[in-house]
């Protein structure tokens, strides 16, 4: 496996890390499913100790972004009215 392809992931990684307090849960979860499906097919790869212990490491990376983009909560700003407590 050629470290700069892993590098490129991590660099997509930190990309989705930052984007993450940005952009709705909905829309980081869509891209980060075809990305993540594509690291683990890496695993599928031959791999040196050193390899896979990064490629491992990002997976583990996408997961933790999916855990939070799933539960990431809606900011009160977008519940509207019917949610605020009435004055």
């Amino acid at each position: 496996m050629a470290a700069s392809r892993l590098d490129d992931w991590e660099s997509s990684v930190t990309a989705y890390a930052r984007a993450a307090r940005y952009r709705p849960a909905d829309e980081l979860l869509d891209a980060l499913l075809p990305d993540i499906s594509d690291l683990r097919m890496l695993l599928d790869d031959r791999h040196t100790a050193t390899s896979l212990r990064q490629t491992t490491r990002l997976i583990a990376q996408m997961a933790g972004l999916i855990s939070l983009s799933l539960l990431k909560p809606t900011p009160i700003w977008r519940l509207g009215d019917g949610a605020a407590p009435r004055a």
